[in-house]
């Protein structure tokens, strides 16, 4: 069973590393390219972010989830570069617990990660909750302005006809 994927390109050659549950699986591995290609095959995954620093799909709903995070650890490459990797985390309820376990299994192929890059996904995700409450507020308030805006202008339009009612004499010559 698969329970993570991870992959890192350590090397400026290009000398990439797979690994299944933790077992680093050789370039001559039939599994090797069916694994890689877990992590390369999103499209059809929902996107939950996308950055300058992650980009994190999942796949499922409710319960067990799966998690694909892509991104770069702090550790740096010969040219001082930060190193990339690709992750496939199975069976986690969250995306905490998938963070979590990326951690876990990075540190214990002395990989670190940038705790700040997965966790800008739930601040992107509160600001969305807040922007869609600003904009029903907002839209509350122009549709409350309008509204009111409607009803004096009704209710000055039902004040002049009363008034023009009023002032017609029903005494007048032409009535009669």
């Amino acid at each position: 069973m698969i329970n993570n994927i991870l992959w890192v390109q350590d090397s400026i050659n290009a000398d990439t590393k797979l690994f299944l549950n933790g077992t680093l699986i050789s370039h001559s591995d039939e599994r090797f390219q069916r694994l890689y290609s877990v992590l390369c095959a999103t499209d059809s995954d929902r996107k939950i972010q996308n950055g300058s620093k992650c980009e994190i799909f999942i796949q499922g709903k409710g319960g067990q989830k799966s998690y694909i995070i892509k991104g770069r650890y702090s550790n740096l490459d010969e040219n001082g570069r930060r190193i990339p990797f690709m992750a496939y985390i199975n069976n986690m309820m969250s995306l905490q617990q998938a963070k979590d376990e990326l951690m876990s299994i990075s540190s214990k192929h002395n990989f670190e990660i940038v705790s700040d890059d997965i966790s800008v996904s739930e601040k992107k995700k509160m600001n969305l909750l807040i922007t869609l409450l600003m904009t029903i507020i907002i839209g509350g308030a122009i549709g409350y302005l309008v509204y009111t805006c409607v009803a004096s202008a009704t209710n000055k339009t039902r004040e002049a006809t009363i008034e023009t009612i009023d002032s017609i004499s029903f005494d007048s010559p032409n009535t009669k």
